[in-house]
């Protein structure tokens, strides 16, 4: 009876001690990198505190010491995948699906178009013309550009 005491204070003895304290919620890679995925969402950051059953507090802890980044630096850093693959989409659906507003969306955001001409003229412009007159002029868009180049090169003569 002495032998089996003594083998139950050796395999006591034997055992590993256990951690005190909490848990860590990214105690591997692949905890990390699911946080990456998930920022390609632009969560919020009691979303992604629920998402992983943890505290707010316990993400911004985890990024501050693997990445060195607040947790809004760390979510655009990751955004930039959703964003280009959602120009991707736009630019395929423009190209592929005729959809005239797309491919109008597409020029105007992703390729700098404009739908409208700005003038280049800043000021006010003199003319010997009554306010009548200057409204009937501006509804013709031909008539409405000789004007102002006419009034733009009398504007750099004086």
């Amino acid at each position: 009876m002495a032998d089996k005491k003594t083998a139950r204070k050796r395999k006591r003895k034997s055992a590993p001690p256990k951690k005190m304290g909490r848990p860590t919620v990214f105690d591997t890679p692949k905890k990390l990198l699911k946080l990456k995925h998930l920022m390609r969402m632009y969560p919020s950051l009691k979303d992604a505190a629920c998402f992983f059953e943890c505290d707010p507090s316990t993400i911004e802890l985890t990024l501050k010491k693997n990445y060195d980044m607040q947790f809004r630096e760390f979510r655009d850093l990751h955004m930039g995948h959703t964003r280009l693959t959602l120009k991707q989409t736009a630019l395929t659906r423009a190209q592929k699906g005729g959809s005239d507003r797309m491919l109008q969306f597409c020029l105007t955001n992703l390729c700098g178009w404009k739908t409208r001409i700005e003038s280049t003229h800043k000021g006010a412009i003199k003319t010997g013309v009554s306010g009548d007159t200057v409204v009937d002029i501006m509804k013709n868009p031909k008539l409405a550009a000789a004007m102002l180049e006419v009034a733009e090169k009398t504007a750099e003569e004086e």
